[in-house]
């Protein structure tokens, strides 16, 4: 036992495996993803906009233009139907990290109606460790109230009651083939926006692998119609606005020389979850919000409690936010990183069997041990905690702190200086352009621009009227972000006399569980900058080394 507890550190603070350029974080080119005839690697489209293809010519080579209009007015009408129907969910929510410390965090997602009385489909990673939740149907600027009716933890499906109506639009299954090659769109309202879009793809295979750090999906089909955080739960529909499945993953595989792959929920695997949880029956779910975690040595590993539903069955059996499941029944978890064993412990047995767990508690310094609808925790070893305290999340949000000498570094345009780690030898100080080819002084460094190790961009711009963080990073995320990490969590920060500002950070991503943070502070003295600061495997002391010895010396460009 006093092994594992050697290679907790490692588990606190695991390295990300996905490429720094694929985000354009660290300066390198940025992929371009693999594009078909029907790729969803357009740009998200107004419901008004989507575009159709033309009817076939006749042989004299005359096209039916009457046949394409008609065509053309049939996809708008179901597209439209699409947009009714489809739902943004605001999830307000907390999480409880290994040193018991809990974080107020929110997100959005997407979901779509299937009964008239407000009943509603989502992913379980948007709604579960809510406390409350606030629905805008169609694209409606009016929030509508709504309660979680039921859960499923492994197939990351959740329904909903939407309160406020009982004659609500709805949509209905697609009872066809789902085949390669199939036809789809993918509607929703992804990185936040409250206006809904459409992306175009097909079905680019009908089985797909659906383990993850958060489910285990039996049922799944890969497309490739563009999806970004914010579409979780959305339906992906065929050409007459019928689901074919319900999204909630996508995955940067440019490390493997593909595109960005995008998963959805099957409907054969949906449908019939979905008409157990409409009858507020969880379906492979204790009543947690779990992360599967994985040591990079492969060592250690387990389920991290997010948080706990009350009244569930890991509540009575005494089971506490920010603490880590190591064993179910007896067998060890997430092995391979992912819910596999967790789930498929679940899968074999019924919801109401007594099943043994093991639970280390961190900010207890205890290992514990019980039963699921048995008995209730007690604790079998104690330990020092005091090592992994100080390593935490809140303490160290990606990676484990430097103890380098730091260095003085200096934006091309000789704007601004701040110190770096001094192992942070890939240095470039190249301003960045937008779209409309206005600079800003910026400086990207990284230990290790290969291995993706550590490192961070530095943004700095002079601080605009009404300037707010938080909508600043809903604008800027990218939209080849990497899903396979949990939910976004954003913070307020304000832990710096000289800055404040929003913090999100993503992890779990990729197959080592990796993490990022995207943060946007404005000066609280007479400077009037703002920053944006991207970090990979960032720790908290090194960040506020930056923000303490970060000076501005010369004209902003």
């Amino acid at each position: 036992m006093h092994h594992k507890f050697r290679t907790m550190k490692l588990l606190l603070f695991l390295f990300v495996a996905v490429s720094l350029a694929c985000n354009g974080f660290m300066g390198g080119e940025e992929p371009v993803p693999e594009t078909t005839e029907t790729s969803g690697v357009a740009t998200p489209v107004e419901t008004e906009e989507v575009v159709t293809t033309v009817a076939p010519t006749s042989e004299a080579g005359n096209g039916d233009s009457g046949s394409a209009a008609s065509s053309a007015s049939n996809l708008r009408d179901a597209m439209q139907r699409v947009k009714e129907a489809t739902i943004q969910i605001e999830t307000g929510a907390s999480m409880t990290d290994f040193d018991g410390t809990v974080y107020s965090q929110s997100g959005t997602g997407t979901g779509f109606i299937i009964d008239k009385s407000g009943i509603a489909v989502t992913n379980n990673h948007v709604v579960t460790g809510g406390r409350s939740w606030k629905v805008y149907v169609g694209g409606d600027t009016k929030a509508l109230n709504a309660k979680v009716l039921g859960v499923s933890e492994c197939s990351d499906l959740a329904v909903i009651q939407i309160e406020g109506s009982d004659d609500f639009p709805t949509l209905e299954w697609y009872e066809g083939e789902i085949f390669t090659g199939l036809p789809i769109y993918a509607a929703g309202f992804p990185l936040g926006d409250p206006e809904f879009t459409l992306t175009r793809g097909i079905v680019s295979k009908e089985e797909a692998n659906g383990q993850t750090s958060w489910a285990s999906v039996a049922g799944v089909i890969e497309h490739d119609a563009t999806i970004n955080p914010g579409n979780s739960g959305g339906p992906l529909v065929t050409e007459d606005g019928q689901v074919v499945a319900v999204n909630y993953a996508n995955f940067d595989s440019q490390q493997q020389g593909h595109s960005i792959l995008y998963y959805a929920i099957a409907r054969d695997e949906a449908r019939d979850i979905i008409n157990r949880l409409r009858e507020e029956e969880d379906y492979l779910a204790i009543g947690v919000n779990g992360r599967a975690l994985l040591s990079d040595d492969g060592e250690f590993s387990g389920i991290w409690v997010q948080s706990v539903q009350s009244g569930s069955i890991a509540d009575e059996a005494r089971i506490e936010g920010g603490d880590i499941i190591t064993s179910l029944e007896d067998r060890a978890l997430a092995t391979e990183g992912t819910m596999l064993e967790y789930c498929d412990t679940l899968r074999s047995h019924d919801a109401d069997d007594t099943l043994n767990v093991e639970i280390l508690r961190i900010a207890d310094g205890q290992i514990l041990k019980g039963q699921l609808n048995g008995r209730e925790l007690e604790v079998t070893e104690e330990f020092d905690n005091s090592a992994f305290l100080g390593n935490s999340t809140s303490e160290n949000i990606l990676g484990p702190g430097s103890d380098d000498e730091y260095m003085v570094v200096t934006d091309n345009s000789k704007a601004f200086e701040v110190e770096i780690p001094a192992s942070w030898t890939n240095i470039n100080g190249t301003p960045v352009a937008d779209s409309e080819g206005v600079e800003f002084a910026a400086a990207l460094a990284a230990a290790d621009t290969q291995s993706d190790d550590t490192g961070m961009q530095m943004m700095v711009f002079p601080l605009f009227p009404n300037f707010d963080p938080g909508s600043f990073l809903d604008s800027l995320y990218p939209s080849d972000l990497i899903t396979e990490c949990s939910p976004v969590q954003r913070s307020e920060y304000n832990e710096h006399n000289r800055f404040n500002g929003v913090l999100d950070f993503y992890e779990g991503c990729g197959p080592t569980n990796g993490t990022v943070l995207f943060l946007a502070v404005r000066s609280d003295n007479s400077q009037d900058v703002a920053i944006h600061l991207t970090g990979l495997n960032l720790s908290r002391s090194d960040m506020q080394h930056l923000f303490d010895t970060f000076e501005l010396v010369g004209a902003l460009p």
